[in-house]
């Protein structure tokens, strides 16, 4: 099985996946959170995709746009500057402020108008394109529509989280419609994501589709990247038990992202915010430190919040 991070917009950047790549490996693909194909990257976007940034990683750009001029311009530029031969669209994001523009999975909307969009990208386009995408806007009953227009082009690879926009996050996901995915398309193609936060969540996904040889995980791995250790035992038939190594690999993580950030962002209020996002994930793993938590999330200068970490790993 192979393991893919799904991109998240201001978390999933080339700091994080540096850091996760280094001290928890196994993880098979990365995708950069979506570039808004405009006529040419700003900084940020340039230095995430930046291979000297991402370096022995498997990383495919995550692109958003209305039109295929764009999206051929785009990785054009990704191709001339980087070397990138492949991109992903983003058909999955459900940000109001995103679906307000027919971005992301609002693009899901007119069937009719993707069709189109996708034959004339098709016709043109000379390299592999994948696609993330949920299974409609309002209802899963517009997903048999959306299957009918993927099963037409050559997608190298298809993500689905079988939501609705309407969905959010919230309730299941929708399995029934995965499955019905894997009657219309070749599974060899096909990617599963969404609610895999243990390796008992991967273990049932796989024990239900066992054709599907790829898992994109997102706030699974955010929430305890030891989950990528968990799963390549599982497939390697290795008991996983959680031991000293990999909280100390958690904390040389978090400790390489903080000093990358110090580098990178302006003053300890910019760090901290970042830091303190990630942290709102790995909150979980510790249980037992409700005070601290509360403490690092209070802190307003580094020194404050280092003294709070090596006191969580203290004990560890």
């Amino acid at each position: 099985m192979k393991i893919y991070l799904a991109p998240m917009e201001g978390i999933t950047n080339h700091i994080y996946r540096s850091a996760l790549d280094a001290h928890f490996p196994g993880v098979d693909r990365y995708f950069t959170p979506f570039i808004s194909a405009t006529a040419n990257l700003n900084k940020k976007q340039d230095r995430d995709v930046n291979p000297q940034n991402n370096i022995g990683m498997d990383l495919i750009p995550q692109l958003m746009a209305h039109t295929v001029d764009a999206v051929l311009h785009l990785q054009a530029l990704l191709q001339e500057r980087y070397g990138y031969s492949e991109i992903n669209l983003n058909q999955g994001c459900p940000s109001a402020t995103v679906i307000s523009k027919d971005h992301g999975s609002g693009f899901l909307r007119d069937v009719e108008r993707m069709d189109r969009y996708f034959e004339e990208l098709f016709d043109r386009a000379d390299f592999p394109v994948s696609v993330k995408t949920r299974i409609g806007v309002e209802s899963e009953e517009e997903w048999d529509a959306i299957l009918e227009v993927y099963r037409r082009y050559p997608f190298s690879e298809i993500i689905i989280h079988p939501r609705t926009t309407r969905d959010q996050y919230q309730g299941k996901p929708r399995l029934e419609q995965f499955a019905r995915a894997l009657e219309v398309l070749d599974a060899s193609r096909i990617c599963y994501n969404g609610d895999v936060y243990t390796i008992e969540d991967y273990q049932a996904i796989k024990a239900q589709f066992p054709q599907v040889d790829k898992v994109m995980i997102g706030r699974g791995i955010l929430k305890n990247p030891m989950l990528v250790s968990e799963i390549k035992a599982f497939e390697a038939g290795e008991k996983y038990a959680l031991n000293h190594e990999d909280w100390m690999a958690l904390a040389a993580m978090m400790q390489q992202i903080r000093d990358v950030m110090q580098h990178t962002f302006s003053g300890d209020a910019h760090v901290l915010a970042h830091l303190k996002e990630l942290w709102g994930y790995l909150a979980g793993l510790f249980p037992d430190a409700k005070k601290e938590i509360k403490s690092l999330k209070k802190s307003r200068k580094l020194a404050e919040y280092d003294a709070v970490v090596r006191l969580l790993f203290s004990d560890k």
